[in-house]
């Protein structure tokens, strides 16, 4: 399944728990456990997207493009102020954001090469990007 797919889905069976209180209080205990580990898978596909657009953002943005520059154009000094405004996330999860944006974009996928010729930085960082990628890694988990 891709990850569109997988986020749709999740996204789909989050709404299926219904919108009220109520009908969570109604839930039996594995069932309530299950629901709050599909909305966190769900929180981590979104957190991916939002990575994705992060790093669009910031190449939109980036210092070369000097005043005609997204973030510039619209009154913003950084990408990172510009998320800080829009999400609104602290200045370091807007980092985060877009430096895994930015990883996802620019390390190949190491799957589908000869790794034989790439250096041991760009293996972690293809792997990191697809872990990124997939949803299975946490944005936040790759800085680290």
């Amino acid at each position: 399944m891709s990850f569109t797919q997988s986020f749709a889905t999740t996204a789909q069976s989050v709404v299926a728990l219904g919108l009220h209180p109520a009908s969570l209080s109604a839930l039996p205990d594995e069932s309530l456990l299950a629901a709050h580990m599909l909305l966190t898978d769900h929180r981590r596909h979104a957190e991916t997207y939002a990575a994705w657009l992060a790093g669009e953002i910031a190449r939109r943005s980036s210092r070369d493009a000097g005043h005609s520059g997204l973030a510039q154009r619209k009154g913003f000094g950084s990408a990172e102020a510009m998320l800080q405004t829009l999400s609104p996330v602290s200045r370091v999860e807007a980092t985060q954001l877009i430096e895994a944006g930015k990883l996802m974009v620019a390390s190949p996928d190491t799957a589908a090469l000869d790794t034989s010729s790439l250096d041991t930085a760009a293996l972690w960082e293809g792997a990191l990007a697809a872990a990124l990628r997939s949803g299975e890694l946490h944005v936040a988990s790759a800085e680290a």
